[in-house]
């Protein structure tokens, strides 16, 4: 897992809208120094218009860096209501230990960020005018890629409905041929096929659904088969005739026909 799945999952823990969430925020004019990896900002005042404050890290080499050198995060933790580190999920084990006190804890894990750590609320310190103007313009482009996350979950709605729509009207096209092909062998073989059944033969007397099923196969597949039963159908037809010519005669007191 990377830092862009992490902030993704971030922005879906305070979406836009309810927040505002800037990435990489500074304290600073001019956007330089130290900055943070997210910053959520609540939009509304029944919130008290929070800041959570978010170090994101993706390996245990990352955050053995971030703890020998912690007094980096006292700038945000001053101007901070929350202050959180999100890690993956596979990581919260070993860093929960080494958590310092207050800081919350993000397990992040198929795109979903859970509280692992519940993060202490702590007074937070206002921002200066000078911070204020690093902020909005780091907000002038983090309105800039709201604008892009919102497109782009547009679009993936938008595809997934499509999807469902032709795999619903696709299914329901192949049932409606599926149900002409049954009705066109009903009409042919004169067969409801809903009464078919190896279990009950006494639909058709002595012909079981296999037996129709072996017919078909034989008549479609074996050629050979089909000649020689209409070879013998003819020799039978011959003989049947035979019989009743000779049958007529000696009833007739005539002599029988050679044949």
């Amino acid at each position: 897992m990377n830092a862009a799945e992490i902030r993704e999952a971030l922005h879906k823990r305070w979406p836009d809208g309810d927040y505002v969430v800037i990435e990489e925020a500074p304290l600073d004019p001019s956007r330089q120094g130290r900055k943070i990896d997210l910053v959520a900002i609540s939009a509304w005042k029944s919130r008290g218009f929070a800041v959570d404050a978010v170090e994101i890290k993706v390996s245990m080499t990352d955050w053995r860096k971030e703890l020998a050198d912690i007094g980096k995060a006292d700038g945000w933790w001053t101007h901070s209501d929350r202050f959180w580190l999100a890690v993956p999920s596979e990581m919260t084990a070993k860093v929960r230990d080494e958590l310092p006190p207050a800081w919350g804890l993000l397990g992040v894990s198929a795109g979903v960020a859970s509280v692992v750590v519940q993060a202490q609320r702590h007074g937070r310190e206002p921002f200066t005018w000078s911070q204020s103007i690093g902020l909005l313009r780091a907000a002038q482009d983090a309105g800039s890629g709201a604008l892009q996350r919102a497109e782009s979950r547009g679009f993936d709605r938008g595809h997934e409905r499509g999807r469902a729509e032709g795999e619903r009207e696709s299914g329901v096209e192949a049932l409606a041929e599926l149900r002409a092909k049954v009705a066109a062998a009903e009409e042919a073989t004169g067969i409801p096929i809903a009464t078919w059944s190896n279990a009950d033969r006494s639909v058709w007397g002595y012909v079981s659904r296999d037996d129709v099923l072996a017919a078909v196969k034989a008549v479609v597949t074996d050629d050979q088969a089909v000649k020689l039963a209409r070879h013998r159908l003819e020799i039978m037809t011959a003989t049947l005739g035979n019989a009743h010519t000779a049958l007529a005669a000696a009833l007739s007191g005539g002599e029988p026909t050679n044949g």
